[in-house]
């Protein structure tokens, strides 16, 4: 399976358009949302991994990620203030990326997500 198909979930603007430039640079289309409503319309349309960012303005991701592990769409997790023992059952064996990140983590958490999820298949 091809994981062209990326939703963000990120509020911060500039993490968000970083992260987006690279996934288009690798021929990624790329739905971003700021908020869980957002992320679940762009779900209606498609997507094959999602990027969350753990703690948004208006709140965690926790139910997203329940949401895509129950319609089995692999995600990676992303937060600068929790590490990924203190997420909770909704994100375990997700992939899990530190904040700040380089592209290279980046590339490699979006990696182990889409082969940790074609193991699972």
């Amino acid at each position: 399976m091809s994981y062209k198909r990326i939703l963000l979930v990120e509020d911060e603007m500039l993490i968000a358009l970083d992260i987006e430039a690279t996934l288009h640079q690798l021929g990624h289309e790329v739905f971003s949302a700021t908020t869980v409503a957002e992320a679940l319309k762009h779900l209606e349309h498609g997507v094959d991994l999602a990027i969350l960012d753990f703690q948004l303005k208006a709140g965690d991701t926790t139910g997203l990620a329940h949401h895509l592990r129950d319609i089995g769409i692999p995600f990676v997790v992303c937060s600068g203030n929790i590490s990924l023992d203190d997420l909770g059952a909704a994100f375990a064996g997700a992939s899990f990326l530190p904040k700040p990140f380089s592209t290279d983590g980046l590339l490699d958490a979006v990696a182990r997500a889409a082969t940790a999820h074609r193991a699972d298949a």
